[in-house]
């Protein structure tokens, strides 16, 4: 196809399947297994959450505040197109609290269609963000353990 075309299908087609290749790469940047989305998923996950019927206006800190209400977040995907957002929660008890507050809620006069995300969707399979913990006046990360043994 030819982009410059006079025809205006052509012309179109040819932006949407940029459109779809510039957020292809970057979900896979930001750790999305693409795979995930094609063929039957045999289990969804019980933290992540797909957001779709975004209005293209949303932003990542806007949907760190509304979903962030119910419950310590992970990773937000928001790629350029806003056709989809994945939030990540790191507990699946606030996962299921967000859902059921927010899924078809008014966001910007459009209703949110949330779904769960494909169990395989991000490749790593924890949380990108892990809390902190305070130890002795140091911060330490708390996935690294924390030594109890005194000096």
């Amino acid at each position: 196809l030819n982009p410059s075309s006079p025809d205006l299908a052509v012309r179109l087609a040819t932006a949407e399947t940029h459109l779809i290749a510039d957020t292809k790469q970057q979900l896979a940047a930001e750790g999305v297994n693409l795979d995930a989305f094609s063929g039957p998923v045999m289990r969804r996950s019980g933290r992540v959450i797909l957001i779709k019927n975004l209005p293209f206006d949303t932003d990542r800190q806007e949907l760190s505040r509304l979903f962030g209400k119910h419950g310590a977040l992970g990773r937000i995907i928001v790629p350029p197109s806003r056709a989809i957002a994945i939030i990540e929660y790191l507990e699946a008890t606030d996962a299921r609290s967000a859902f059921r507050a927010l899924a078809y809620s008014k966001f910007h006069s459009v209703p949110l269609f949330l779904e769960w995300a494909p169990d395989n969707l991000l490749k790593d399979g924890e949380p990108a963000q892990v809390a902190p913990v305070l130890v002795k006046d140091n911060l330490v990360d708390a996935s690294e353990g924390v030594d109890t043994s005194t000096d």
